[in-house]
């Protein structure tokens, strides 16, 4: 099997359409079922179950995907690694956890182009989860997580501290202090990832055990609706403070201040030993300029 082969079984997984993924490879649809056929032969299993509808996986088809996944990013990264040669530029791949992506540091990082400018910088958004494994891959060279990293290989640098921050629309007419009972008092927008804000919020209670009350108007999942959502006066939120810093500064989101809670965490930036010895001054440069905005913030 070729490459071309586990790039079409990604296609149809992904469209649930071997008609839609035969057009994007330029081949017949019955060209594409027989790749699919012979995949199955070879592995031995059943990769998906066929109906008017599309194509679904099977659970051994869902269990290839994953390694099939990392296969084409792995492939993928070795032509960009080509291609940069070619053009003498060196290519620095960053995976950052989806909702760290709208801080402050891509500033810091469209600002390194001035003193690295033989660096293609290119900022992933990546699944919190995916984040260890790309960098072990090296299908990531750095990552950007609030979380330190679990596999004992890798090295990390705590680039800032940041805390959740209550925030309501500039015209907010309520106190400047609530406690975390008057939080039902509002609309509250909540912001549901992997900061598990409503958990962090129960545990940092004095009395975590004391159940706390929110007036969920809805749920996103993703830092810029619940900004736009608290903008357009629709409720408060918690939000990382180093995402909405030009709001506070600007005045166009009013900071709230929750009573004897607190919402602190960490930015890190994870990276194997090998990417420190071959990129060490630019990850010097970035632990510099994230020590700035600690400063600002």
């Amino acid at each position: 099997m070729n490459i071309d082969t586990f790039r079409s079984f990604y296609d149809v997984a992904t469209y649930k359409s071997i008609s839609k993924a035969a057009g994007l490879s330029h081949i017949s649809q019955s060209a594409l079922s027989q790749q699919l056929s012979n995949m199955e032969s070879r592995f031995g299993v059943k990769l998906f179950e066929r109906s008017n509808k599309g194509v679904e996986l099977t659970s051994e088809g869902r269990t290839i995907l994953k390694h099939v996944e990392t296969m084409l990013q792995s492939y993928d990264r070795m032509l960009e690694d080509i291609e940069s040669f070619k053009m003498a530029k060196s290519i620095v791949i960053i995976d950052s956890y989806y909702n760290l992506s709208n801080s402050s540091i891509p500033i810091v990082l469209y600002n390194s182009k001035k003193h690295f400018p033989t660096l293609d910088i290119r900022l992933n958004n990546t699944a919190i989860d995916n984040i260890e494994t790309n960098i072990s891959s090296n299908i990531s060279d750095l990552a950007l997580s609030f979380k330190e990293p679990e596999d004992n290989s890798l090295m990390y640098t705590k680039l800032l501290d940041d805390t959740l921050v209550l925030v309501g629309p500039s015209n907010f007419n309520g106190p400047d202090s609530i406690t975390g009972q008057d939080l039902s008092k509002y609309p509250f927008i909540l912001l549901q990832d992997q900061f598990n804000i409503k958990r962090r919020l129960q545990l940092a209670q004095e009395d975590y055990r004391e159940h706390l009350p929110l007036n969920i108007l809805f749920t996103v999942n993703t830092i810029d609706m619940a900004r736009s959502s608290v903008l357009k006066g629709y409720g408060l939120s918690i939000l990382p403070r180093v995402c909405i810093m030009d709001d506070l500064i600007k005045g166009t989101l009013k900071e709230i201040t929750l009573k004897n809670i607190s919402l602190d965490y960490s930015i890190y930036l994870l990276y194997t030993p090998n990417n420190y010895r071959l990129m060490r001054p630019f990850i010097d440069y970035v632990k510099r300029e994230c020590k700035k905005i600690y400063n600002i913030i």
